[in-house]
Order: structure tokens, then sequence, then C-alpha cells
């Protein structure tokens, strides 16, 4: 992934901005949406992460193959894994990101060339229960997971989609106060149709 450095929006006596693009696996990417995650272990040996930097997650499904590493083990050498052919080169991006703001940096306690990093909500993209894929896009998403062999990563990804979908939901419910039907916890998600929020069923 890249680094690159912004001055957009920042007043002259504001230092520039530095971005760091990274993937997210899908697991922490919703935990960083729902809240439950605000930081960031990473390798140092090819950056430079400072206080202040950007992280722009991209939310990344890994090739169920190889890992997301692109390699394979045959037996005493490491070759290409197929994925490494096409163009879902060690996985698939969602199209789906976040920013966050690394508002303080340590390694303690960490393996050499390791930090963790703790953010905060950058105000150029805060963090939604509204930033949810279409069920379309996740159905999509599993198809082809499952395509390349991993059934049980596809499931987790429709499970994600769903509880995406119940968070969705209930923020609209909260912001209108309209009446509506909660999505179940179970194998589905939808609401009623009505005055309240219009979001169609959600199926797996």
């Amino acid at each position: 992934m890249t680094s690159t450095e912004s001055d957009a929006g920042a007043s002259p006596s504001e230092p520039r901005l530095k971005e760091h693009e990274l993937k997210c696996w899908p697991e922490f990417f919703f935990a960083h949406i729902t809240g439950h995650k605000n930081f960031e272990i990473r390798p140092t040996r090819d950056r430079d992460f400072k206080v202040g930097d950007i992280l722009v997650l991209r939310e990344f499904v890994p090739c169920p193959v190889c890992g997301g590493t692109g390699l394979l083990r045959d037996y005493t050498e490491l070759v290409h894994c197929g994925c490494h052919w096409t163009e879902h080169c060690k996985g698939t991006y969602t199209g789906r990101t976040l920013k966050r703001l690394v508002t303080y940096i340590t390694d303690f306690g960490q393996k050499p060339d390791m930090i963790v990093m703790a953010l905060a909500e950058w105000r150029d993209a805060p963090a939604s229960p509204r930033q949810c894929p279409s069920p379309g896009r996740v159905a999509a998403l599993a198809e082809h997971m499952e395509s390349l062999g991993g059934y049980t990563q596809a499931q987790e990804i429709l499970a994600m989609g769903a509880e995406l979908v119940r968070l969705r939901v209930m923020v609209e419910l909260a912001t209108h106060g309209t009446e509506g039907t909660l999505p179940p916890g179970g194998s589905g998600v939808g609401v009623r149709r009505g005055p309240g929020p219009n979001l169609d069923t959600y199926k797996r």
C-alpha cells in the first residue's frame, strides 16, 4: 500500500498530513465501524508512522487459499497461489474505506519492528453504521469467496453484512423515531415498509 502527503483543508499553520493506505480484514473493519476497535498493530519496517498521520483503512477480503499472502508452500519451497495470476491477487477489495487519525504510538510489549497506534475518528470521514454495503454487493463478495473454495469465509461475509444492515436500521429508527420492525439476529435482516426506513429485505 502507499503513503501520501496531503494539505487539503489545512490552514497554513497546520502541518501537512501524511496518509497511509492499509489493507484491513473484514472482521477488523467491522470492529472499527461499530466502535469496538480504536487501534491498529502494524509493522514499521517499510513505513514511518507518526502521531498526526491519517490511516486510510481499505476493507480487504483475503484469498481463502493463501490467506492473503499470495504464496503457498510446495514441500520445501514457496510458490505463487493460483490467485496470483488473477485480478484478485491475494484477495478482493470491497470498495469500502475508513479514515482514522493516529493519536498515540507505542511499541511496549510488541515484537521488534511492530507498534500499536491509538486511533480517533477523522473529521472528514467519521465512522458510521450507515456505511453499509448493499445486500447485492455482500452476496457478490460471498459468492466470489465461495468460488475460490472459501465456504467458511463466504458465510462470515454474509453474517457480517447482515449485522451491518441491522445496525443501519437501528440508526434510522433512532434518528427518525418511526415505528418499524427491528431486524432479527438470526437468518436475515429486514424492515417493514411504510413510514419508517425503507430497506430491501436482506437475503442470504
